[in-house]
């Protein structure tokens, strides 16, 4: 899978970040299901960063869970399962799909 976090800082100098995992079997893809439109094609730069494995993406969602100012995208059924392991009270088997590929969003603000 594929994970690059992205850093902003804003205008009180704080710094705002998202992780963003996807599974590399995704990653290019465009899925529509209904209304529903996931371009992972179109944006792939936005989940195109370093190829890590299962327990790297781990121990990046355990870091990114500890700041309060980092948001998750995880799309994929690794990336979205790494994401349940690193997170108790998310329930994977909540999780929206397009396709039939699962997709997580954990937001903080």
């Amino acid at each position: 899978m594929y994970a690059k976090k992205h850093v902003k800082t804003i205008d009180d100098g704080s710094k705002r970040s998202v992780l963003a995992l996807c599974d590399a079997t995704v990653l290019g893809k465009v899925l529509e299901e209904g209304k529903v439109f996931l371009d992972l094609k179109t944006n792939a730069g936005f989940y195109n960063g370093t190829l890590v494995k299962p327990l790297q993406a781990q121990t990046m969602l355990e870091e990114a869970l500890v700041d309060a100012h980092c948001s998750i995208n995880a799309v994929g059924e690794k990336s979205v399962s790494c994401l349940a392991k690193a997170l108790p009270s998310f329930k994977p088997e909540k999780t929206k799909s397009v396709q039939g590929v699962p997709h997580a969003h954990v937001y903080r603000v």
